[in-house]
């Protein structure tokens, strides 16, 4: 019945012209929640009814990302979308899904500037999150991290350069070796420039000290 209801108002903006601006502001209207909860999460105290109000919009998300990767001239807005979701993708139990639609994006967003390298890190850390599950991806997950990485270093963003630098010693260090992790995460540890914005507790580095194995006791 809702499918009818869709289609109808469908036509009905097609016959009258107003389709093209209502499929406009119903991308904002999504890309504004996108963003909200990109920048809300991890300071938000109602960080669980965030989500769940998500959720409940994940059928207008992945319309208003279809819109923005296929329609011409629109691809920013949907990588933009699809990148300001990543902790969405991992906290909902959808890293493969937000996988898919960070691949498509990076497809989209070949140029390598600021839009592409924040692409790389949501996408490569959602799929080391079980995005992509496939040992065969290891390489590749490693591979957008060091595009990332060099990225970062191009743009000159300090505060970004340290979240990049981060995540390719986290997740090395989840994905692949501790010997290729351990200069990154040091590196991220020690950076102390002022205009950096502090860490979300989840990337923060722990001292191997503190840190504590699987099964470990507290």
């Amino acid at each position: 019945m809702l499918e009818t209801i869709r289609q109808y108002s469908r036509e009905q903006m097609q016959k009258t012209g107003e389709e093209a601006e209502m499929r406009r502001r119903h991308r904002d209207r999504y890309l504004e929640l996108a963003d909200r909860v990109n920048e809300q999460w991890w300071l938000s105290p109602g960080k669980v009814g965030l989500f769940a109000s998500t959720r409940d919009e994940h059928a207008n998300l992945r319309a208003t990302m279809e819109y923005s990767l296929t329609e011409p001239g629109q691809a920013g807005a949907g990588t933009r979308m699809a990148r300001a979701l990543w902790i969405y993708w991992i906290v909902c139990g959808l890293p493969h899904e937000g996988t898919l639609w960070l691949e498509r994006s990076l497809a989209c967003e070949t140029e390598p500037d600021r839009e592409r390298a924040e692409a790389l890190w949501a996408a490569s850390l959602v799929s080391a999150y079980g995005g992509n599950p496939n040992p065969a991806t290891v390489d590749e997950i490693l591979a957008m991290m060091a595009e990332c990485q060099t990225l970062a270093e191009q743009l000159g963003d300090p505060a970004f350069v340290a979240l990049a630098t981060y995540l390719s010693g986290s997740r090395s260090f989840a994905v692949a070796t501790r010997c290729k992790a351990s200069p990154c995460l040091l590196r991220a540890s020690s950076w102390n420039e002022p205009s950096v914005k502090p860490i979300p507790p989840e990337f923060r580095p722990v001292s191997p000290r503190h840190r504590r194995h699987p099964g470990q006791s507290r």
